[in-house]
């Protein structure tokens, strides 16, 4: 809980909408979380865990092999780990057209207009 409390933090201060939206998604899954390690063994929630682990690290080499079609950021740097999230909730605001103001920053660089 102490990590997961200052990551948030981190991305509270990164950005205050995005922060916030993923506090709200984060509420649910630690509420999950606690009813899982309420309701288990140890071992089954190791279980658990380690599951998730590997089905999400398939996904995410699945995802960036298959149609990015390049390597994830964070292999060359480790703070894209943290970053990562906020870029993925960044995209849906910007989807849901709740911050215009980043969908012009998240457009390619040779997408981009300028306002001279």
């Amino acid at each position: 809980m102490v990590a997961v409390a200052a990551v948030l933090i981190v991305w509270i201060v990164l950005d205050t909408t995005i922060g916030l939206a993923m506090l709200v998604a984060a509420i649910p899954l630690l509420l999950l979380a606690t009813a899982i390690a309420d309701h288990f063994s140890p071992v089954a929630v190791c279980s658990i865990a380690a599951a998730l682990f590997v089905i999400g690290w398939t996904f995410q080499i699945l995802g960036h092999s298959l149609f990015e079609h390049r390597k994830a950021a964070f292999l060359d740097n480790p703070m894209y780990l943290l970053i990562g999230p906020m870029f993925v909730v960044a995209k849906l605001l910007v989807a849901l057209g709740l911050r215009p103001d980043l969908a012009r920053l998240m457009q390619p660089a040779g997408e981009q207009t300028t306002n001279a």
